[in-house]
């Protein structure tokens, strides 16, 4: 039987956006985007094989041995547990709790009302020069995913407004702004960050 929990488990070659789900035994073997919490970093990840005790991770930050970390999936359910192996960019992760493996992975979301699936966001507090035709405005990013931005600025941006951050390590960010609210701005990002991309920047954000 597979075990997530087993370092020389193997993981799929499922598309990252959706889930594509082989079963053997009691594991599913899945490739899913999702966000990781722990009282030391705010990161993205890639969850891997998963069972109703445990998961396998894939993540640019390695990941220590007894450390405490919740997984939190785009359908808005999420994980708590322990990691009980760490073989990076891998490790194991023993839930504290039993899940139910099929619940985890529905598209339902867990109020059982309607939901659209968003890419996992980091909070982080990073500053940021948005370009907004001939003006250049200071801001600094609060929530970032692959997708899109949660903005804190003085300045008011227009909903619909066409823009482009310029960040340190991802270079210029084309993007609309979907809304606006008192000093914060959401963006939506006109291509999507590269995976790889925006989790080795987060990582060597952290590392200084």
């Amino acid at each position: 039987m597979l075990n997530p929990t087993h370092p020389d488990q193997p993981g799929g070659d499922a598309d990252e956006g959706r889930v594509h789900v082989r079963r053997e035994g009691r594991v599913a073997t899945v490739m899913l985007v999702a966000r990781l919490v722990s009282d030391r970093r705010d990161q993205l990840c890639r969850v891997r094989n998963i069972s109703a005790n445990g998961l396998k991770v894939n993540t640019a930050f390695p990941l220590a041995v007894g450390e405490e970390i919740r997984i939190e999936l785009r359908n808005g359910r999420a994980v708590a547990g322990k990691i009980v192996w760490s073989a990076p960019p891998f490790a194991g992760m023993h839930f504290d709790r039993t899940y139910d493996v099929e619940d985890l992975l529905s598209s339902m979301p867990p109020d059982g009302n309607s939901h659209v699936s968003r890419l996992p966001r980091v909070q982080i507090n990073h500053p940021v020069l948005i370009h907004a035709g001939p003006k250049m405005l200071g801001a600094s990013i609060v929530d970032l995913s692959q997708g899109g931005a949660k903005l804190r600025l003085r300045a008011a941006l227009e909903r619909g407004q066409q823009v482009s951050l310029s960040v340190t390590g991802l270079g210029a960010v084309k993007a609309t702004v979907r809304w606006t609210r008192d000093d914060e701005a959401g963006l939506a990002f006109h291509e999507t960050i590269p995976f790889d991309t925006l989790s080795r920047w987060l990582s060597e954000r952290e590392l200084g």
